[in-house]
C-alpha cells in the first residue's frame, strides 16, 4: 500500500496524498467504517478533512453532492469522477510552474468561477503567482488564458487587496455576493471599481500552515460559490497544499542537485589546474638540469686556451 510504504520511509507529505484519496474513495463508497477508522488511526494527516467537518463540510456530501435533491440548481451538481480525476491531477505534478498553472485552471474549471488567482508566500512577502482568466470570445467559444507572475501583492491591480489581507492574517474563507459584507474594512477599491457578483477567497492549509491563498471570482452572476462547490474548492485546495509542499521540495532538492554539481566541477576543474601546474613545474625542473649542465659546459670551453 503507497501509504505505508509512504510512511514508512519517513514521506510524511506522500503519505499523506495517499491517504487522502483513499480517505475520499471510502467516503464515496460510504464505507463509514472505514473512513471511522482511518480518522481514529492518523488524525494528524486527516486533518484538513477534520476541519471541513467541523465547518459543518462533510467529505461524505462532498463526493455524494451529485444525490442532491431536485431543488438544487443543476449547476450545483458536479460529477464525482471529474473532481477526483482533478485532485489527481494535481497530485501528479512536481514541476512548480507546471503546478501552479494546472492548480488554478483545474479550481476555475470546477467552482463556477471566471477569474482565479494564487498567492503563494516568498521569504517575508505574498506574491500574485498565476492569474487564470475564462476569455468569453463568442457565444460559442470560450477560452482560459493563465498568466505566470511574481507580482508582489501590494502592487497587484487584479485584486481586491484587502480582502487577501483578511484571510491571511485570519485564515477563514470569506464568500462576497453583490459585494455586501458584514466585515467591516474589506470593501475597498477595487470591489468598489469593478463590483464583482460573487468573491471567494479562500486560505490552503496543510497541518494548520498556511501554504497559499485563492481568489475565486465571478463578475456577472451572485451566488455562485454555493455550500456543493465550497466543499469541491475545500477538497481541490487541500490537496493542492500538499502538492505545492512537494513541488517546493522536489524544486529545492533539484537546486541542490545543481549546486552539488556546480561544485564538482569547480572542484574538477581545481584538480586539473593543480595538476597541470604540477606538470609544468616538473618539466621545467627537468628541463632546467641539462641546461644548466650544457651551459656550465659552454662556459668551461670559453675559459680553455
Amino acid at each position: 500500500m503507497g501509504f505505508l510504504f509512504s510512511l514508512d520511509w519517513g514521506k510524511k507529505q506522500f503519505a499523506q496524498l495517499h491517504l487522502t484519496n483513499a480517505y475520499y474513495c471510502y467516503a464515496r463508497w460510504a464505507a463509514l467504517a472505514k473512513t471511522n477508522h482511518l480518522e481514529k488511526l492518523y488524525p494528524q494527516l486527516l486533518q484538513p478533512i477534520l476541519q471541513q467537518q467541523r465547518l459543518h463540510l462533510n467529505p461524505q456530501e462532498t463526493l455524494a453532492f451529485h444525490r442532491t435533491s431536485s431543488s438544487s440548481s443543476i449547476s450545483d451538481v458536479l460529477d464525482f469522477t471529474s473532481v477526483l480525476k482533478a485532485a489527481q491531477a494535481i497530485s501528479t505534478s512536481l514541476e512548480l510552474d507546471q503546478l501552479i498553472a494546472s492548480l488554478t485552471r483545474i479550481i476555475l474549471e470546477n467552482s463556477g468561477a471566471k477569474k482565479c488567482v494564487l498567492l503563494l508566500p516568498h521569504q517575508d512577502t505574498w506574491q500574485v503567482r498565476a492569474v487564470t482568466l475564462i476569455d468569453q470570445q463568442s457565444n460559442e467559444q470560450t477560452d482560459i488564458k493563465t498568466t505566470i507572475t511574481t507580482q508582489l501583492l501590494d502592487n497587484c491591480q487584479d485584486i481586491p487587496v484587502r480582502i487577501i489581507h483578511y484571510v491571511k492574517n485570519t485564515q477563514q474563507t470569506i464568500v462576497i455576493d453583490n459585494c455586501k459584507t458584514h466585515i467591516p474594512g474589506v470593501i475597498g477599491e477595487y470591489m468598489l471599481q469593478n463590483q464583482p457578483q460573487s468573491v471567494l477567497c479562500t486560505p490552503m492549509m496543510n497541518q494548520a500552515n498556511l501554504v497559499g491563498i485563492l481568489y475565486l471570482e465571478n463578475d456577472l452572476t451572485p451566488r455562485v460559490f454555493t455550500r456543493h462547490r465550497l466543499s469541491v474548492i475545500h477538497l481541490l485546495s487541500s490537496q493542492a497544499a500538499i502538492s505545492l509542499l512537494n513541488a517546493r521540495l522536489y524544486q529545492q532538492a533539484q537546486q541542490a542537485l545543481l549546486d552539488l554539481q556546480q561544485a564538482q566541477l569547480q572542484i574538477v576543474q581545481s584538480e586539473k589546474m593543480s595538476a597541470l601546474g604540477n606538470l609544468v613545474a616538473g618539466v621545467s625542473h627537468k628541463m632546467n638540469n641539462p641546461l644548466g649542465f650544457i651551459s656550465a659546459s659552454l662556459q668551461q670551453s670559453k675559459n680553455l686556451p
